[in-house]
C-alpha cells in the first residue's frame, strides 16, 4: 500500500484494493480488527459461491506471479 497509515487512509486503500481484486463492491468489505496494526481481519459480505470464486482468482493470481 502506498497510502499513508494516518487517518485510516492505508486501511481504506487496502479495502479498495481487495474489493477490486475480488471483484466485489467496496461496501461488501469491512475491517473487523487490526485498524492500527500490520495484521488485519477483513469481513466480506457476499454469497459463499461468490467468495469462493473470488478466493480462487486470488490464489491463481498469487501462484502465477
Amino acid at each position: 500500500m502506498r497510502a499513508p497509515p494516518s487517518e485510516g487512509e492505508a486501511n481504506a486503500a487496502l479495502l479498495k484494493c481487495l474489493a477490486a481484486a475480488m471483484d466485489l463492491p467496496k461496501t461488501a468489505l469491512s475491517l473487523e480488527a487490526g485498524a492500527k496494526g500490520r495484521l488485519k481481519t477483513v469481513a466480506a459480505e457476499a454469497s459463499p459461491e461468490r467468495l469462493s470464486a473470488a478466493l480462487d482468482r486470488l490464489r491463481r493470481a498469487a501462484t502465477a506471479a
